[in-house]
C-alpha cells in the first residue's frame, strides 16, 4: 500500500491538453488501461459507465488506451 498516496503523473488527453493526476486530488479516480482490440476491455466499459452514473459524477474515469491510432478509440 502506498502510504503517501499515488504518485502524481502527467498525460496528454485525446485533444492534446495536458492532464495530471494532481488535478483530481480529493476525488475518487478509476484508472483503466484498455484497447479497442481487447474484447474484455470493451465488455467492462458499460459497467464502468454505470458505476459513474450511480456515483453521481463523484467518480472520475481516466481511460488510457493502448491503441496507436485515434480513430481506433471510437470504433
Amino acid at each position: 500500500l502506498e502510504q503517501g498516496g499515488v504518485p502524481n503523473f502527467e498525460l496528454t488527453d485525446i485533444h492534446g491538453k495536458p492532464l495530471s493526476l494532481e488535478s483530481y486530488r480529493g476525488k475518487l479516480v478509476l484508472l483503466n488501461f484498455w484497447a479497442s482490440w481487447c474484447e474484455p476491455c470493451i465488455h467492462e466499459f458499460p459497467s464502468m459507465m454505470k458505476l459513474i452514473g450511480e456515483l453521481n459524477g463523484d467518480l472520475i474515469l481516466l481511460a488510457i488506451s493502448a491503441d496507436y491510432e485515434e480513430a481506433d478509440i471510437y470504433t
